[in-house]
């Protein structure tokens, strides 16, 4: 029986790695789908609106309503799709209150000094609180 030993130093290249498989990808289509609703109300501040709508696909519909200043309610109805775009319907629920003149107070602004300082000319900046005896203070 015969041993056999390759001397020399020569090795052969090793094969090439195959390249690594492509990232999984990214931009799946899952069509939209949610729900929501939300509203407030508030006496003290007169403040009365919500907002609630679902999508299913390329279909949105909806409605919102606000009370208005003159007391009414107005209401938005719509659906959106990709046949027949944004679609509203207004409604207006009660019957304007009258108008009330609430007086907003005044108060005494005097006029603007227009000084003689000549075209271009601005009068100095007021004195910076960080800036003292000469030295900026940071």
């Amino acid at each position: 029986m015969m041993a056999g030993v390759v001397c020399g130093g020569y090795v052969p290249p090793l094969p090439p790695r195959p390249p690594p498989p492509p990232p999984p990808p990214t931009d799946i289509f899952v069509p939209a789908s949610y729900e929501f609703v939300y509203g407030v109300e508030d006496d003290p501040s007169a403040n009365n609106f919500g907002h609630q709508e679902t999508r299913d696909g390329d279909v949105t519909k909806g409605e919102y309503f606000v009370k208005l200043p003159d007391g009414r309610i107005q209401t938005v109805r719509y659906t959106a799709d990709p046949v027949n775009g944004f679609q509203a319907d207004i409604s207006y629920d009660g019957e304007p209150l009258p108008h009330q003149h609430v007086p907003i107070p005044h108060h005494h602004v005097p006029p603007p000094h227009h000084g003689h300082l000549g075209h271009g000319h601005f009068p100095p900046p007021p004195p910076f609180a960080g800036h003292h005896r000469g030295h900026n203070v940071y």
